[in-house]
């Protein structure tokens, strides 16, 4: 009778163990299609990013199953400017929308710490996380997702209509919340979590100087701020010129702008760092995530997968011009040439608050549009949309977004 319930015990242990394996996923080599594709889009992206032609070269790609049009892909490359010999380490993470052969929400980073002893493939996070292939701590802060408090006021650090760096009596959700970035020798990236602009130094980062967000720029001096630890579970941030994130005396009340000044190591530098779960696990926006998700499923033609909606937007682009699209709100974020001029838009309803298909029709226009990003819980439910006019000169353009 032992040995009967012994092999049962056996047997039902063995399933609950199989049914968690086969709830992970199941990594392969990604097809010679798929790497083609993913370099293809690195070496676009990264070389508008870094605003000069980008060689890329897929060391290792591999992708897993998300649904029936859709697959994750993530891996290894390496990128050298056609100005240099010198080639550079980077990793990568997208979606592969396997109806249109496109990437969704590429991300990709340099791996200056990777270590070839330490391959962390054999890790298998769930998909959403953050790539974290070689990733070694080199200040005093992890990488992560942060809150940042102003120790003079206990007003948060934020984001202002502007675009610029501001202080705030409470926190605002996700213009309230910081993505900061180890970049290597104790400097950090510090990028808003609404935009995924950096925290950057105007002018010539001299004292007075306000701070402001701007596309990221790796290497950036005045996007590379180092982190020290002060008084109290304090901290200050410092550029590499010296200089530090201060707060100013005759802007200290609510959407008081953030400048960089000569270290003093007052209150009005000092910050408190409050940690926010947010990469495959839940945030303090959970719960109203939750919330407008339910409010959107209600107002929908009976549940999920019928909401349907649409913006009409019409503008004139020279070069390339980023659509950034969320709730009723769009901002026209320019990439290379000038910036969009005779914008309109008008919405037949709010984009949801969770994770709808986003399509793109061009009604008028010469240049190519795209879908670069789909609105998922990780960009604040944004949807970002790619108009590239490359045929010189600026160009009138409308086009009708849908999302259902």
């Amino acid at each position: 009778m032992k040995k009967q319930n012994l092999i049962a015990l056996f047997l039902m242990l063995a399933g609950l163990a199989g049914g968690a394996l086969a709830q992970q996923p199941q990594y392969q080599q990604a097809r010679q299609e798929d790497r083609n594709l993913i370099q293809r889009e690195l070496r676009t992206r990264i070389s508008a990013d870094e605003r000069r032609d980008y060689d890329v070269q897929i060391d290792r790609a591999e992708t897993w199953y998300i649904s029936r049009n859709e697959s994750g892909i993530r891996g290894r490359a390496r990128i050298n400017s056609n100005r240099s010999n010198d080639w550079r380490t980077i990793t990568f993470e997208g979606v592969i929308d396997m109806r249109r052969n496109i990437v969704n929400n590429l991300r990709w980073q340099y791996d200056n710490q990777y270590d070839r002893r330490d391959d962390r493939y054999g890790q298998q996070p769930q998909y959403g996380q953050q790539p974290q292939y070689g990733q070694q701590q080199t200040g005093v802060v992890r990488t992560g997702r942060y809150e940042i408090e102003l120790v003079a006021t206990r007003r948060m650090l934020s984001v202002s209509t502007d675009g610029r760096t501001v202080v705030q009596a409470s926190g605002n959700g996700r213009l309230s919340q910081w993505d900061i970035e180890d970049a290597g020798n104790g400097y950090y990236y510090i990028t808003s979590v609404s935009s995924g602009e950096a925290m950057t130094a105007s002018g010539r980062g001299e004292n007075g100087d306000t701070v402001v967000l701007a596309r990221l720029r790796r290497g950036d001096q005045n996007q590379m701020w180092q982190i020290r630890q002060g008084p109290d579970n304090g901290y200050y941030f410092t550029t590499q010129r010296g200089k530090a994130l201060d707060s100013p005396s005759s802007a200290r009340s609510e959407g008081g702008r953030m400048q960089i000044y000569n270290s003093n190591s007052e209150a009005n530098q000092r910050f408190v760092l409050r940690s926010v779960d947010n990469y495959g696990g839940r945030d303090q926006n959970y719960n109203r995530d939750r919330d407008y998700r339910g409010r959107d499923r209600d107002q929908s033609f009976g549940g999920y997968g019928q909401q349907v909606g649409s913006l009409v937007w019409r503008g004139r682009v020279d070069d390339v011009t980023v659509l950034e699209i969320r709730d009723r709100t769009v901002r026209a974020r320019v990439v290379s040439g000038q910036p969009a001029q005779q914008i309109s838009s008008n919405f037949s309803s709010a984009l949801p608050r969770n994770e709808v298909n986003v399509t793109v029709d061009k009604r008028r226009g010469r240049g190519e549009v795209r879908v670069v990003q789909q609105p998922s819980r990780s960009n604040g439910y944004t949807a970002m949309i790619e108009i590239r006019d490359s045929s010189g000169g600026s160009s009138d353009y409308e086009i009708e977004v849908r999302w259902n």
